[in-house]
């Protein structure tokens, strides 16, 4: 079976459980928001080179289009995207460390039924892109698809087009999710599929939580999983490199017994336990 795990803290997997869901975060307050903007970058760098060789009129557009990537502005921070990580590893040293000091756990889930499920609450559930050729042209695709058809046949001056705040929106939701995928390919060991949500969740105020991290408040939302014996029958966790395995196995298989009413399959790190 295909299962994606997320790899948590002991507190974040009790969370996971009691509630039935999982946290996806604001976009600008990633560990690695700077790939974000090199997304952002390779959006302006196309653009910009539109601009160049465009006529007189419709280098003005895309002059206006520029002004809120080049700044990474209001246009951009309006926009809530929200992003929840995932990977298909199930047990990797590297991931143990970042995400599990002092002890944590990788929490797995049926990849096609978490798919399913984070769509009907307006989100996706896409791979990362590790390959620098293959970000590019996700990027530039958005550019050519969106900003593209307007820049080249309008035939309004551009501050008479008011088509030009609906562009502008849509460019900016678009770059922004797409580049939410891009990660730096020293990191493409990861495996890293995140959930995503879309441009067309509906906004609701009661849906936004906060959390505290480095001296942030950090926006994110609940994205809510399937509470039932098709999905929870599928999960599996692995117990991370700990100097109490066993009693951490049969807490966890306690833990999911209690608040999801099923037993689950369990598994013990093969990664030696070390004081990181």
């Amino acid at each position: 079976m295909d299962r994606l795990y997320q790899y948590t803290t002991p507190d974040a997997l009790i969370g996971i459980v009691k509630t039935n869901t999982l946290w996806a975060t604001s976009v600008f307050y990633l560990n690695d928001s700077r790939e974000l903007i090199g997304g952002i970058e390779i959006a302006h760098d196309h653009l910009r080179n539109i601009g160049d060789s465009a006529a007189a009129q419709q280098s003005d557009r895309v002059e206006w289009l520029l002004h809120d990537i080049r700044d990474f502005g209001k246009a951009f921070r309006t926009k809530p995207v929200y992003v929840a990580s995932l990977t298909t590893r199930n047990d990797q040293l590297s991931q143990w460390r970042a995400y599990c000091r002092g002890g944590g756990f990788a929490i797995g889930f049926p990849a096609d039924q978490l798919r399913e499920c984070v769509r009907s609450q307006h989100c996706d559930l896409h791979d990362c892109i590790y390959d620098k050729d293959e970000q590019r042209r996700l990027m530039t695709s958005v550019v050519e698809s969106i900003a593209r058809p307007w820049i080249e046949t309008s035939r309004l001056p551009v501050e008479e087009d008011n088509d030009r705040f609906k562009i502008r929106g849509q460019l900016a939701w678009e770059l922004l999710r797409t580049a939410s995928r891009i990660k730096d390919d020293s990191f493409a060991e990861e495996g890293e599929s995140r959930i995503i949500s879309q441009p067309e969740r509906p906004y609701d105020a009661d849906a936004l939580q906060f959390r505290s991290r480095n001296g942030l408040v950090v926006p994110y939302i609940s994205v809510t999983l399937p509470d039932d014996i098709e999905f929870w029958g599928k999960v599996n966790v692995v117990v991370g490199p700990t100097p109490h395995p066993a009693e951490s196995q049969a807490s966890v298989y306690d833990l999911i017994r209690r608040y999801r009413g099923h037993a689950i399959g369990i598994e013990i790190s093969r990664t030696p336990y070390r004081e990181w």
